[in-house]
């Protein structure tokens, strides 16, 4: 099944909709309902935006150009929007739905207010133990998860880990970045060599 066909059978296409760009004020461009605000993160693939719905509702929108797709990268997209379609936990980033354009792909995801742990953490130079135990918590509430699904998600790092505040200053740690996750069958083993070198298990370094 084609990323197309798998989109299609789990979310709304909005492929008669080209990426309209507007005049409005802090807006970079208009998606449907939803307006793209400003530019928040960008990797060799993807722009992420901050972008809102006309209720005021805040979501991370994942752009990814159809040109830079190669067959590899497509069947990893189609896994990353299969996975997250499957999961629902408050500490792993929530997919809310795909939309698709003449030219991009746009993943249109839970917003995380609070940045990636790597910035959050990278100007301490010691952490206290229970802040440290609570994120560990968190993270373990969502593996969790992810292990009673099957689901692996090999690139485990800081700036894969993201924060959402309340009003209140309380917050939770929420996984992120599924783009190199994979599901297993029982009794099977990954076999592929992937991840973040620092951040990668001692198995998986020992091959």
């Amino acid at each position: 099944m084609d990323i197309t066909q798998e989109i299609q059978k789990n979310f709304i296409i909005d492929a008669d909709k080209e990426d309209e760009s507007i005049e409005e004020s802090k807006c970079i461009k208009r998606l449907g309902d939803i307006v793209l605000e400003e530019e928040v993160g960008r990797g060799a693939f993807a722009i992420v935006y901050r972008g809102y719905s006309n209720s005021g509702q805040q979501f991370a929108v994942k752009e990814i150009p159809k040109s830079l797709l190669n067959e590899k990268l497509i069947a990893s997209l189609q896994k990353e929007v299969s996975i997250l379609a499957t999961l629902n936990c408050e500490h792993i980033v929530r997919l809310y739905n795909v939309v698709t354009t003449s030219k991009h792909f746009n993943l249109i995801m839970e917003f995380c207010n609070g940045g990636d742990l790597r910035k959050k953490l990278k100007p301490f130079v010691r952490i206290e133990e229970f802040v440290v135990q609570k994120i560990i918590h968190q993270v373990s509430k969502g593996l969790k998860v992810l292990h009673q699904n099957r689901v692996i998600h090999r690139d485990l790092k800081l700036s894969n880990l993201l924060l959402v505040y309340d009003k209140d200053g309380t917050y939770k740690a929420k996984i992120a970045d599924f783009g190199f996750a994979t599901i297993l069958a029982r009794d099977q083993d990954a076999q592929t060599f992937c991840g973040t070198a620092p951040n990668m298990a001692p198995e998986v370094l020992e091959g």
